[in-house]
């Protein structure tokens, strides 16, 4: 795909490695040269999800577009979906459209297309494009000590158990329950990105070095919900600085459940604060799961006294549909699975060097 006769769109080969290590360098100065080329969008073995524009006449990369390619169940129909990610233009070729020549090119692929992880000079070249929705998504921040014995006191009387598994794309024992958790909600999902078996192994091969712990709610012996986190590397979040930081990466519990989610995060919390964990992140934008969070000690920006800070987390979210879709806000679910900010933290720290 040429554009104007001067650019070309494609996926990017191992071949383009020093040309992505030079745009990184254009990009974010004095940064890893490897940042690029050791994305977890090579990752999959279909094709990089990933576009990149490549200057003819130099043969140097650009602009790159990340799309994280998934599949978003919309009413009875499964639709394909990418979330952009990674979408920047060299300084030396920006005002040449090469942003949206690439984000049209991933949009010829996929009916529904949408971000959460964007800046505000992002979101009004988004707006520009067509996009809408744009609105922040709120990052709660826990305490894993405070947060578990919270929740173990909420939940002394409940009779949810659960079992917690330690799963890598090597290692999958646990992930068969999400099958049965993703059938027995069918008439009551929201909009959202698939979350069954095969969905999570997908995502664990994108990120084939790294491990999670996966907490699973059983009612006697049926699933009932579930837990994917982890703990970043040090320094992967620098307003943290070098403090560990825990990430509860993705839940799903059927029919806004709070007692399964206040449960879930007890035995995540407890795993974090073992681990000398001092804080812990998640995100959704289900308002039910937030009313179950906050008393468990989650703050947000909405809370006294550290709302005005947590708002320097929010994460800004856009879509663009060939369907009529509600905002982002209950209308859809989403984690930090749903976009890069899961892939990304930490990624290359946690490769062998």
């Amino acid at each position: 795909m040429t554009a104007a006769g001067s650019y070309t769109v494609r996926r990017p080969e191992r071949a383009d490695l020093e040309r992505l290590k030079a745009f990184a360098q254009d990009i974010w100065p004095g940064s890893p040269a490897d940042k690029l080329t050791r994305r977890w969008w090579w990752n999959d073995p279909r094709a990089p999800q990933c576009w990149i524009a490549v200057h003819n006449d130099s043969g140097d990369i650009a602009a790159m577009c990340g799309e994280r390619r998934s599949v978003l169940v919309l009413e009875a129909m499964e639709v394909p979906v990418a979330s952009i990610c990674d979408w920047d233009v060299s300084p030396r070729h920006k005002g040449k459209g090469l942003g949206r020549m690439l984000v049209e090119r991933s949009r010829a692929d996929h009916p529904v297309m949408y971000t959460t992880s964007i800046s505000e000079a992002a979101a009004t070249a988004f707006t520009r494009l067509g996009w809408a929705g744009h609105r922040p998504l709120s990052v709660m921040v826990g305490c894993p000590p405070l947060v578990s014995a919270v929740a173990r006191a909420r939940a002394r009387r409940d009779s949810i158990a659960t079992r917690n598994y330690r799963i890598s794309s090597g290692s999958d024992d646990g992930i068969r329950h999400l099958d049965a958790i993703w059938d027995s909600s069918r008439q009551d999902r929201p909009i959202m990105t698939t979350r069954d078996a095969r969905a999570l192994k997908a995502h664990l091969r994108l990120v084939p070095h790294r491990s999670y712990g996966l907490t699973v709610a059983f009612s006697g012996d049926t699933p009932v919900g579930y837990a994917l986190y982890r703990t970043l590397p040090k320094g992967s979040f620098r307003r943290f600085g070098h403090t560990p930081v825990g990430l509860l990466a993705d839940f799903w519990v059927p029919e806004q459940n709070g007692t399964v989610l206040t449960r879930l995060v007890q035995d995540v919390s407890w795993a974090l604060a073992r681990s000398g964990v001092p804080v812990m992140l998640a995100l959704t934008t289900q308002s039910w799961a937030r009313s179950a969070l906050r008393p468990l000690g989650f703050a947000s920006e909405d809370t006294p006294w550290l709302g005005a800070k947590l708002r320097s987390f929010a994460s800004r979210a856009m879509h663009v549909s060939d369907y009529a879709l509600p905002d982002f806000e209950d209308g859809w679910h989403v984690t930090f699975v749903d976009n890069d900010m899961d892939l990304i933290f930490g990624s290359l720290a946690e490769l062998p060097t």
